[in-house]
């Protein structure tokens, strides 16, 4: 008994995989090379990035694509930092740091809710730290007192 198996599409890893992006090419690219030659390509990246922000910020771009320029800078200087110290990486391009960049354009919203919410007990507590109950207190309290010694 013959059965005919035709053959199926071809499933190879090179037709389902997805096109790699810049920073998964980036790391092929360096697995293979020196230290010399890793940190040459790397910095070559960084100040590639570093000059593609500087253009962006000069043609008012918008906020999105900045923020994707910082990241961008930010990991190739973290890949950088394994090899190099970081007043090596900033040499390369004049003092430019994305972290700090990234802090000055974004600031970080401070929390408005610091700390625990008051409970309703402590909010009814709060009128025995006023000195004007405590007085008008200690004159009933005294007013009592000569009505109590009155009746004897």
């Amino acid at each position: 008994m013959d059965v005919d198996v035709e053959p199926t599409p071809s499933t190879s890893l090179a037709s389902t995989q997805k096109p790699q992006t810049e920073e998964e090419d980036l790391e092929i690219q360096v697995i293979g090379m020196s230290k010399e030659d890793k940190i040459a390509r790397l910095v070559k990246i960084h100040v590639a990035n570093h000059q593609k922000f500087v253009e962006a910020q000069k043609s008012k771009a918008n906020q999105e694509m900045i923020l994707n320029l910082l990241g961008l800078a930010q990991n190739s200087q973290k890949e950088l930092q394994k090899f190099i110290s970081k007043k090596e990486v900033e040499e390369y391009t004049k003092g430019w740091n994305p972290w700090e960049e990234k802090r000055v354009l974004f600031p970080h919203t401070a929390n408005k809710n610091k700390g625990k919410n008051m409970s309703s007990l402590s909010m009814n507590n709060r009128h025995y730290n006023n000195p004007q109950k405590w007085k008008k207190l200690a004159n009933i309290s005294s007013a009592i007192t000569s009505f109590y010694n009155s009746l004897d």
